[in-house]
């Protein structure tokens, strides 16, 4: 669909491919060549980084124009990550001027994308929105679980959050919750002694908060993915005017497939996904290994980040057992070939989902999914329809829906009918499309075919 006088719109990240294939990053290169597709005039921008290097200035990636930023000053500092904003941001308002734009689109609120931008942008009119896409843009402990455990409901608190960012960090959970409620100056304190960053959590969490509350007074629009997203920013005073869901959709097309039997006649279950606490891959080993020695089932993990300390120990757990293959990492290009060999996709996470694309990718390729009764995925997945669904981090429940697909030989049959296409990226960049028109004075009639509310 094309539409007519469209914005000029400028999304601003925190990186960009080729130098990064980061989620935000690849949501936001995915997302501009929809709004591309359909006419609109997108430019994507972020700050060099200082590892990454990237080079300054203007470059074209898979049709989509970027342009790298001199690198932002002080996002080493304390203060500056706390407040979400930096002294200076070089060289964006020099681009506001050139490509002037009737939008600005974030895609992330933090150092590297943060308040100083958003003042500028406000100072020239410009029209601005921002995609909520993980916890981290609200939540000061930035996975949304209370004393790094329990899923939280969001709300901004300063002695609870400052409590549970002290927690979270092994402080036992008396001294935490005085820390937490107790105001200690801050001014003059060197932050680099851990025992003086304990001290001062709370007045850090006061600044992370000030900064929110600053971002919604400023913002013209969230964007929200999921409606447990949207209810978190009311629960923060975000005005329902200010709010929007419209639900992600896939970046490019997956081929449906019709997975072989496996040869030896098990159930091949696969789990695609950064190696990540908050991904819950502990939960699906550990239910795996509650099966029968002797169950029919294989785990196949795809993604990156095993060297780490928590891939290491998933390693050392799941050595020699035949059941789980070594983790790989597979190019995009190649992903068919993981559907063609998977009867269900495994999505166990402990946190809350925003998406999650894999879902969406899943049932493109018309794979069923099992995966926790918790944010994103539960909105995405019904239960007993085209996959199931078990409470977060509970391995005797995970394991048990593992046994009813090993030991149900028609249930993988009828998840697989049960599953309806999904939305695509491009159905989201109409529906924003007509939030930038709104935003900007160009409203017209929505097309029958539009709205956020579907996969």
């Amino acid at each position: 669909m094309t539409h007519a006088d469209p914005p000029r719109v400028l999304f601003l990240s925190t990186a960009g491919p080729p130098y990064s294939i980061g989620g935000h990053s690849v949501f936001a290169h995915e997302l501009a060549r929809a709004l591309i597709a359909r006419g609109v005039a997108v430019r994507v921008a972020y700050h060099q980084d200082a590892v990454r290097r990237e080079r300054l200035g203007p470059y074209d990636h898979d049709g989509v124009p970027y342009h790298v930023l001199p690198p932002l000053p002080g996002t080493d500092v304390r203060g500056n990550i706390n407040r979400k904003a930096t002294p200076a941001v070089p060289g964006f308002e020099a681009l506001l001027a050139e490509f002037a734009p009737a939008v600005l689109h974030l895609h992330d609120f933090s150092v590297g994308c943060n308040l100083t931008h958003l003042r500028a942008a406000a100072a020239r009119g410009v029209r601005t929105v921002m995609t909520y896409h993980s916890p981290g843009q609200s939540c000061p402990q930035t996975e949304l679980r209370f004393r790094g455990r329990s899923p939280c409901d969001g709300e901004l608190r300063l002695g609870r959050c400052s409590e549970c960012r002290l927690a979270g960090v092994g402080v036992p959970a008396a001294a935490a919750w005085v820390l937490g409620r107790v105001p200690l100056p801050i001014a003059g304190v060197d932050y680099r002694h851990p025992a003086l960053r304990t001290l001062t959590s709370r007045g850090a969490t006061r600044l992370q908060i000030r900064a929110w509350r600053e971002m919604v007074a400023i913002i013209d629009l969230i964007h929200t993915h999921a409606a447990w997203v949207y209810d978190v920013m009311r629960l923060n005073r975000v005005p329902p005017e200010k709010l929007v869901l419209h639900r992600t959709g896939l970046p490019r097309p997956v081929a449906a497939v019709r997975p072989a039997p496996d040869p030896a006649g098990r159930l091949r279950v696969a789990l695609l996904g950064r190696c990540d606490r908050v991904k819950g891959i502990d939960v699906l080993t550990d239910a795996v290994r509650r099966l029968p020695a002797a169950a029919p089932v294989v785990v196949s993990f795809f993604g990156p980040h095993w060297g780490d300390e928590y891939g290491r120990e998933l390693l050392r757990r799941i050595g020699g057992d035949p059941r789980f293959r070594p983790p790989a990492v597979v190019p995009p290009e190649e992903i068919g070939r993981v559907w063609a060999d998977t009867d269900v996709l495994a999505v166990p996470s402990v946190w809350l989902e925003t998406g999650p694309l894999v879902v969406l990718e899943a049932f493109a390729a018309g794979v069923p999914v099992v995966g926790s009764a918790l944010g994103g995925i539960a909105e995405l997945v019904t239960n007993g329809t085209d996959g199931l669904l078990v409470p977060p981090g509970d391995t005797a429940a995970l394991a048990a829906a593992l046994g009813r697909l090993i030991d149900e030989p028609d249930l993988l049959a009828r998840l697989r009918a049960g599953i309806r296409p999904p939305r695509t990226l491009g159905d989201l960049a109409d529906d924003l499309i007509l939030e930038y028109d709104r935003l900007t004075g160009r409203d017209r009639p929505a097309p029958a075919a539009a709205g956020g509310g579907g996969r």
